[in-house]
């Protein structure tokens, strides 16, 4: 108990018993000193990037009246950012995610997307790309979720799933724009008499991802669940939000012992010297390059899951190991720096 208030730590009883000596506990006190330094540092960062825009009458007077915070991209949501506007007309980051309820209370329903678009401050968040000194992301004090109804409950079950598809479809046709309204939305389909409906819920890749809409779903039914029993449904406080990896990110884009680490790690490697058209000729018809898309045949498909199962690998630790093989037949390099997702 002393430790930690003297130290404005968080030892838990246990640590005393995993690391018995003052050194050890001390080496595990500056490891956990170390992200906190970081968060703090990289919040003050993004504070000073806030003061200067509000204090900056050209950029001030582009914040929304209900602003409740600014700040920028992360590196992740700047890329999902540029390629949704390289290709605008295709559904980049698009998610949709489709599910099958019983929704006994519209408005307890209504009322707990309400409450959980009030905790999630990213539920709450538009980006401006282009107003401000860099690409940021604004928090408004209070949304209301863009929710509709659709009831197909008289028609039948082709018609009803004819009618879900050509939404979906649509839906994917009326794609995010930056700038103008939150990045998500829900659509519900009331199939029958007995509280049956279809949900589908549209969100940007750059707000949500895969984790977090499970996380999403998963609070909203306890919360709904507890408004149709009466319940107080309390939500609870974030111990930490998205913001707090973007500062994070942002101390570490600054720091110089970061910075020298990568430079010693990739030290020697170089940019993978690919055939390029680094001149810029003109070449004869067509564009730079092409993107070819073909589908897997089940001979093939079905040859590369029994090569992976007999390498203990999964499909895509195969087709990963086909790109890094080829990449180094091209560049003539033995050891190769790429990326995966």
């Amino acid at each position: 108990s002393r430790m930690n208030r003297d130290m404005e730590a968080a030892l838990q009883l246990k640590e005393l018993y995993l690391h018995q000596t003052i050194g050890e506990l001390a080496e595990l006190l500056a490891q956990e000193a170390e992200p906190n330094r970081q968060l703090e540092s990289g919040r003050e960062m993004l504070e000073q990037l806030k003061r200067r825009i509000m204090e900056d009458p050209e950029q001030a007077k582009y914040l929304p009246e209900d602003c409740e915070d600014v700040y920028p991209l992360s590196k992740i949501q700047q890329s999902m950012v540029f390629y949704s506007r390289l290709r605008p007309e295709e559904p980049i980051y698009h998610d949709q995610v489709l599910h099958h309820l019983k929704i006994v209370s519209p408005d307890h329903f209504a009322e707990a997307l309400q409450r959980l678009s009030d905790k999630h401050p990213i539920l709450r968040t538009t980006f401006d790309l282009t107003h401000f000194e860099e690409e940021v992301q604004i928090v408004h004090a209070r949304i209301v979720p863009e929710l509709s109804t659709e009831d197909v409950s008289n028609l039948s079950r082709e018609e009803q799933e004819r009618a879900i598809r050509a939404y979906i479809e649509q839906d994917q046709r009326s794609l995010f724009r930056f700038g103008s309204g939150v990045l998500w939305r829900m659509r519900l389909f009331r199939l029958n008499a007995q509280d049956d409906y279809c949900m589908v819920f549209t969100v940007h890749h750059a707000i949500l991802d895969g984790w977090s809409v499970a996380s999403f779903q998963q609070e909203f039914a306890d919360i709904y669940q507890k408004l149709l029993q009466g319940e107080a449904a309390e939500v609870k406080p974030l111990r930490s939000q998205y913001k707090d990896y973007v500062a994070i990110n942002r101390f570490r884009e600054s720091d110089e012992e970061s910075r020298q680490y990568w430079v010693e790690a990739l030290a020697g490697y170089t940019r993978n010297k690919l055939p390029f058209n680094y001149a810029g000729k003109k070449r004869a018809g067509g564009g730079a390059s092409s993107i070819y898309r073909r589908p897997l045949d089940g001979p093939l498909l079905g040859a590369l899951k029994r090569q992976a199962k007999r390498y203990g690998c999964t499909v895509k630790e195969l087709c990963l190991s086909a790109h890094v093989y080829l990449l180094g037949i091209l560049t003539t390099e033995e050891e190769i720096v790429t990326g995966v997702v």
